[in-house]
This record gives C-alpha cells, sequence and structure tokens, in this order.
C-alpha cells in the first residue's frame, strides 16, 4: 500500500443488536430520535472541538491523545506505527472509524510504502529512491476533486452581470451566502457550497434544503419571479465566516502539510463551516427570507 499521508482512525463502535430492538426502533419513532440524537451529539462535540480550536485546543489534544493510544495498541512495530501516526491535528483531514485497517497493514504479506511516487511504467510502480515495485493491479483511493474550478458545480454558471460563478471564485475567494447563494446569481441555490459541509451531513443538507425552500416560498407568496440574496447581507455573512475561521485547527500550521482537500488555493478551508450543525440548523430556520430580494421580471 502507498501511503500519502497518514489519517486519524477511531474504533468502530458496532455491536450487532438483538432482533427486539431491532423490532422497537422500526416500530416506536422516539427511539429513532433518541439514537439519531446521541449521534448527532457526538458529531457535534467533534464539531465543536475543531472548530473552536484557538480558543480551547485541549479539547482536540484530549481526543488525540486517547486516538494515538488506541492505533498505538493495534500497531506493535515501532517503524511502521511511526508512519502510521498522524503528525497534524485531529480535524485537518477527513477521520475514519476502522477496528481492521491498523491490523491489516501489520500482516506478513502487507507492505506499507511512504515514498512519493514518481511516475507508474508496465512492470509496476517507480517511487522516487528509483526502486520498482512490481504490481499486477493498481487499486486508486487518491482522494476528490473539491475546491478546484469547475468541479461543483460541473457546469458554467453565468450570473446577471456576465461572471461566471467559477472564475468568481478564483478571483475573490470561495463563498456563499449561508452555503447556498450569491449575489448576482438570481434564482440560483447550492445545497452544499463553500462553507457548508462538516462531519453531519445529513443535517447540512436538511438545513440548506430548508432555507431554499423558504425562499421558494417566499417568491411564491410575493407572486415573485426572482430571488437574490441582498449584497451586504451576503458581505456581512462572510466577514463573520472568514473571521470564525480564523480560529478553527485548519489555521493550525500542521494543517498546512496534511494535504487536506478542505483547504483550496487562497489557503481557506471553505468546505467545512467553522460553527456547529445545530448552530445552522437553529438559524436556517428563521428570518431567512429578510436576506433576499424578490421581484418579477417586469421589475
Amino acid at each position: 500500500m502507498f501511503q500519502r499521508t497518514p489519517i486519524w482512525i477511531s474504533p468502530r463502535l458496532d455491536r450487532q443488536l438483538p432482533p427486539p430492538s431491532r423490532l422497537s426502533m422500526r416500530r416506536f419513532a422516539v427511539i429513532r430520535s433518541l439514537l439519531r440524537l446521541l449521534s448527532e451529539a457526538h458529531l457535534e462535540f467533534l464539531t465543536f472541538s475543531i472548530v473552536n480550536y484557538r480558543r480551547w485546543p485541549w479539547f482536540v489534544r484530549g481526543t488525540q491523545r486517547f486516538l494515538r493510544w488506541q492505533m498505538r495498541r493495534q500497531v506493535t512495530d515501532q517503524a511502521l506505527a511511526a508512519k502510521l501516526l498522524p503528525g497534524y491535528g485531529l480535524g485537518c483531514k477527513r477521520p475514519t472509524t476502522s477496528n481492521t485497517y491498523l491490523p491489516a497493514l501489520s500482516r506478513d504479506n502487507v507492505l506499507l510504502i511512504t515514498r512519493n511516487i514518481e511516475r507508474i511504467c508496465p512492470e509496476g510502480i517507480v517511487t522516487d529512491d528509483q526502486t520498482l515495485h512490481e504490481v499486477d493491479t493498481i487499486i486508486l483511493a487518491t482522494g476528490f476533486l473539491t475546491t478546484e474550478q469547475g468541479n461543483a458545480p460541473r457546469f458554467e454558471v453565468v450570473g446577471s452581470e456576465g461572471v461566471e460563478l467559477g472564475q468568481f471564485w478564483e478571483e475573490h475567494r470561495l463563498q456563499a451566502y449561508a452555503g447556498v447563494s450569491l449575489p448576482g446569481f438570481p434564482n440560483f441555490f447550492l445545497t452544499s457550497g463553500p462553507y457548508s459541509a462538516g462531519f453531519n451531513w445529513f443535517t447540512m443538507l436538511e438545513a440548506n434544503l430548508a432555507h431554499i425552500m423558504k425562499c421558494l416560498d417566499g417568491a411564491r407568496a410575493r407572486g415573485a419571479t426572482r430571488v437574490e440574496v441582498k449584497r451586504d447581507v451576503h458581505e456581512r455573512y462572510m466577514r463573520h465566516i472568514w473571521r470564525r475561521a480564523e480560529g478553527t485547527v485548519f489555521k493550525d500550521p500542521s494543517c498546512a502539510a496534511s494535504g487536506s482537500y478542505y483547504i483550496d488555493r487562497h489557503g481557506d478551508a471553505s468546505l467545512p463551516l467553522p460553527h456547529t450543525p445545530w448552530w445552522r440548523a437553529i438559524r436556517g430556520r428563521s428570518h431567512v427570507t429578510q436576506g433576499y430580494h424578490f421581484s418579477s421580471e417586469a421589475g
């Protein structure tokens, strides 16, 4: 296995549910709601630690010590452990959960390689120390395109002033009011725009869709055919977001060397929201339409 950067790995707390437990979750909505609340509370705590890193770094560092201890228990070889333990802060890159990944790398028939790949040739893979690693099959798991121009959305979007959205972001940093809309792009909404992602993907989608539906309902109630976020509202919101982002773990020097896809070409961690998911959920359900201008084509 060729590893570019190591990753934080936490235990997967899986257990088999007995048939009565599965039946109760099907029958009783309150049980499902309680389990979801517990799940979201865990993600809320994790996100709170990451977005308030500068203020309370001991939250993240305490979790890091626990995870490092857990990971070290699963890898007895010190040289191998040194390659697998991350040197960057928890949250800089997306962590994962597994009970089998680290033990698998300790098997006799598995080799972990951390040298950079220089090229691929018919015989296999050549690393930057000119070592040829003969292989039969290559499985690529190289991450995602996230903040690159033309990735999201994957089609051109030209606003009312003739500006293309991707080019605007290239020149003026990635931004979007509530992660949903931009001035100059009427009737255009994003379900997961800049500064809207996080560990709790479902809460984010629900909050963003609720925001969009309030705009559409507001337009319908007013008989409007054009909905556009107010420029001053958008700019005030983004100043707040950029200020909040300065206190997150993503601005820690260790994150710069992590190769995180959260961080864009401007040096901004423009994917995750620098607030907790519940902050967005609560904010997105009140006074949404006050930030928008509604009009008709004739107006």
